[in-house]
């Protein structure tokens, strides 16, 4: 089989590799960064004959973080071609995969080590909060940042145009005391938002998709603001204390 291109870059290492000729279930892997991808490649013997070759791969999540017998990621070669990439984003933890096919495959299983780590939090950015889920309909959480800066990562797993609404996936950001307001209608199904102000927060989420998952973080080298209103007796405090520490060294000079 010659045409898959085996792992050779910096970043994307292997995790799991199949090949095979006849249906398998493979042992359960741990995924923990948040991009990863599945590479395969099929060499049917009768590919003149759609209907008597099969090849279909199913990777399903195990854990309390998902509903029983969850599907991440479907692959079908009569949709998805002989060979090719499928890409996943914000889906960590173990998994397994379901592999129905009778002739030559080659499934590889890769993450990306140069994006986030979900084991390890980066030297500055922090999680704040997260919020995920599995069911259609609104949601609106809250959550507060004390960092000048802090950002929204989102992913989702999107149906078929047929079975929803045109927007599939968008979330409201609305300061609870303040004028600072967001609405982000995704044009993919993963990005981040980055945003410059401190304070509370809420979020509406409104979702038709699969899954989806939001992540809030903080940025560590930015200081926290304090409250304008601080600011004068902190300054008066200091000023009162600078006073007395002159006065006292005045008075042990004489």
């Amino acid at each position: 089989m010659s045409g898959i291109v085996f792992a050779s870059s910096g970043n994307w290492v292997e995790v799991v590799r199949v090949e095979e000729n006849e249906p398998t279930q493979t042992a359960s892997f741990t995924i923990d960064h948040v991009e990863w991808r599945i590479r395969w490649e099929f060499d049917p013997e009768h590919v003149h004959f759609p209907s008597l070759v099969g090849f279909v791969v199913t990777t399903i999540a195990q854990g309390e973080d998902y509903p029983q017998d969850y599907i991440v990621n479907s692959i079908d070669w009569h949709v998805d071609g002989l060979n090719g990439i499928s890409y996943i984003y914000d889906d960590n933890g173990k998994f397994y995969m379901n592999i129905n096919a009778y002739d030559n495959y080659t499934v590889i299983v890769e993450q990306n080590l140069d994006s986030r780590s979900t084991v390890e939090s980066s030297n500055n950015w922090v999680e704040v909060a997260r919020f995920t889920g599995v069911t259609e309909g609104m949601r609106k959480e809250s959550f507060t940042s004390d960092c000048a800066e802090w950002r929204i990562r989102w992913s989702y797993n999107a149906k078929p145009e047929s079975m929803t609404p045109p927007i599939q996936f968008q979330y409201t950001i609305q300061e609870v005391e303040g004028e600072f307001s967001e609405i982000l209608i995704p044009e993919s199904d993963w990005g981040i938002m980055y945003v410059n102000k401190t304070g509370s927060f809420n979020i509406t989420i409104h979702s038709y998709a699969y899954r989806y998952s939001i992540i809030i973080e903080k940025n560590l080298e930015f200081i926290p603001e304090f409250p304008s209103w601080s600011i004068i007796p902190l300054f008066l405090v200091v000023t009162f204390v600078a006073i007395l520490a002159k006065k006292r060294l005045h008075q042990n000079t004489n």
